[in-house]
């Protein structure tokens, strides 16, 4: 009998101990799903929070857009933001937006606008949700302004024109040595130093025809080449003042024709060799 009773007293026991355990396991699995809740939460809040910053970046564009292309004598800035997507000051379909994008804060479009100081046009907008920012620092340029904010209706979004580093051109100016409509444009070939028909010229009167020339030489005709003053016709070679004509090779003040070798002050035609 004290027997049965020391058992039904330590099985009870041993419920008691299990009732605890489970418990205290029903309280762990309790603070994890709710910290897996508020985790969820700021999760899907900060996803909310790179979608704004991206649809505001596209209604920037878009208004900056509208600005630059507006016609003379026109407003620069929308009156709707239905214009963005069909700007009414064209005849035909233009477009600055794809669409108005609803506010990933709060599900709809229902953006807060900046008006201009007459209060007929748009000059940015912002969100309508007034919740603290999780973002604070590290910011785009494209989004100056928006550190430290307590809340996202704090962050407006405006045209705002590219930030040019020094020395950088506007987007729409013409670049470096490209010449302005109207311009004269140098002929195709022509260079400071060098000769028309692709010949190469150094301190030389002149070079025609792919000849070289070098010196005060002259060359003309089939890639002759001419050094030192002489005259080179026809591919010849000349040198130091010599004439050179069909191919033939001229040295000294000589004279060369039809492929001959002319050396000193002679003169060598039809094969032979002159000294």
């Amino acid at each position: 009998m004290r027997e049965t009773r020391r058992e039904w007293r330590g099985r009870r026991g041993q419920r008691g101990l299990a009732y605890l355990a489970l418990l205290i396991g029903i309280a762990i699995i309790g603070v994890a799903a709710a910290g897996t809740i508020q985790l969820g939460a700021l999760y899907q809040r900060r996803m909310a929070e790179k979608e704004l910053l991206y649809i505001g970046d596209q209604f920037q564009r878009a208004l900056l857009s509208y600005s630059d292309n507006t016609p003379l004598g026109l407003p620069t800035q929308p009156r709707t933001l239905d214009e963005l997507v069909r700007d009414p000051r064209y005849p035909n379909p233009t477009r600055h937006l794809r669409r108005v994008y609803a506010d990933p804060m709060t599900g709809k479009a229902d953006w807060v606008l900046v008006l201009s100081p007459n209060g007929q046009t748009i000059i940015g907008l912002h969100s309508a949700s007034r919740e603290h920012p999780i973002q604070l620092r590290q910011f785009p340029e494209r989004f100056r302004g928006f550190e430290d904010k307590r809340s996202y209706t704090q962050w407006v979004f405006v045209a705002r024109p590219p930030q040019l580093a020094a020395g950088q051109r506007p987007p729409n100016s013409p670049a470096a040595g490209v010449p302005l409509p109207g311009a004269s444009v140098p002929a195709a070939g022509d260079s400071d130093g060098g000769q028309p028909g692709g010949g190469d010229s150094g301190n030389a009167e002149g070079a025609t025809s792919g000849g070289f020339s070098s010196g005060d030489g002259f060359s003309s005709g089939g890639g002759g080449f001419s050094n030192g003053g002489g005259f080179s016709n026809d591919g010849g070679f000349s040198n130091g003042g010599g004439f050179s004509n069909n191919g033939g090779f001229s040295s000294g003040s000589g004279s060369s024709n039809g492929g001959r070798f002319s050396n000193g002050k002679g003169f060598s035609s039809d094969n032979g060799t002159g000294n």
